[in-house]
């Protein structure tokens, strides 16, 4: 997570005193016009004709997931997001334009426009739009963020983890065991990158624990492997050993409150924690998953 100046992180901190669960409940966070209390203006940008290598290093530079892609009149035309570029590496369908067009190469397809694979269909929000309109269409649409628009222009964004960074105080008796997803699919040291990458985009994953000999060593991401490409870039790269590039995990128990999973998530810039009991891996608990924990 980019490390906000000192007048927007002043201005974060205000905004979590006075923006917590019980507000979500009342006529505040209904206010039209109230998701500009939270959204932020720090968001990157890119044109249609910019190579994916480029957006590639824009998410690698910023250490974010996504970039929006500007039309002429600096109008939102699109958006590229990690899962994307994970897709194009091998995961998913845009992956032919290396298999097929460029028949293999790499080297040669990484400079495609990024019009090639953003998506075209952004949901999105206005900035007369309200907190609750905003967590509701993330919920209902399974996304991990929203751009902010005035008209057709982007002026900013709102993610989970705004949410999830205002909500947590309150949710002290919900426990991680309860919420967490125990559906787990887990990597192993010996995997490639494109193998990952399959599996990733297959099941709709941001992120992969890594055990060895049933023992939880590490855990990658969707922007750990953009990360990766942008900043080591080889013509093997999708060969690339997972065990080179994955993190070592930041962890919490089943018996963690919720409030203190989310402060870990928040402290660390993590969208999700692997959940260990008996030193086994045995759920993981996301930003989605806090936030959806406080719809009711």
């Amino acid at each position: 997570m980019k490390k906000l100046p000192s007048t927007d992180r002043v201005k974060k901190e205000t905004q979590e005193k006075e923006w917590g669960p019980r507000e979500f409940k009342t006529h505040d966070s209904h206010r039209e016009g109230s998701i500009m209390l939270i959204s932020s203006k720090k968001f990157s940008t890119i044109q249609k004709e910019n190579t994916i290598k480029h957006a590639a290093e824009a998410m690698s530079k910023e250490k974010t997931r996504r970039v929006f892609v500007a039309g002429p009149n600096k109008e939102l035309a699109g958006i590229v997001t990690a899962t994307d570029l994970v897709d194009f590496l091998g995961g998913g369908t845009r992956f032919n334009i290396i298999k097929e067009k460029h028949r293999g190469n790499l080297l040669s397809a990484i400079n495609e426009p990024v019009r090639e694979i953003m998506n075209e269909s952004v949901i999105t929000i206005q900035k007369k739009d309200s907190i609750d309109d905003a967590r509701r269409v993330l919920i209902d649409n399974r996304i991990g963020y929203l751009p902010v628009l005035d008209g057709d222009k982007i002026i900013g964004v709102v993610s989970e983890r705004d949410f999830v960074s205002l909500i947590s105080k309150g949710l002290t008796e919900q426990k991680v065991g309860e919420y967490m997803s125990r559906d787990l699919i887990l990597g192993t040291t010996g995997m490639k990158i494109e193998d990952i990458s399959k599996v990733m985009v297959r099941n709709g994953f941001r992120r992969l624990p890594i055990v060895s000999e049933d023992k939880l060593v590490g855990i990658v991401t969707t922007r750990d492997i953009v990360s990766a490409f942008a900043d080591r870039f080889s013509p093997d790269f999708l060969e690339i050993r997972i065990d080179r590039i994955m993190k070592k995990p930041v962890t919490t128990s089943p018996e963690t409150t919720l409030s203190d999973a989310a402060k870990i998530m928040v402290d660390n810039g993590i969208g999700g924690l692997p959940v260990i009991s008996d030193n086994k891996v045995v759920g993981i608990i996301t930003e989605r998953d806090i936030l959806e924990s406080n719809m009711a």
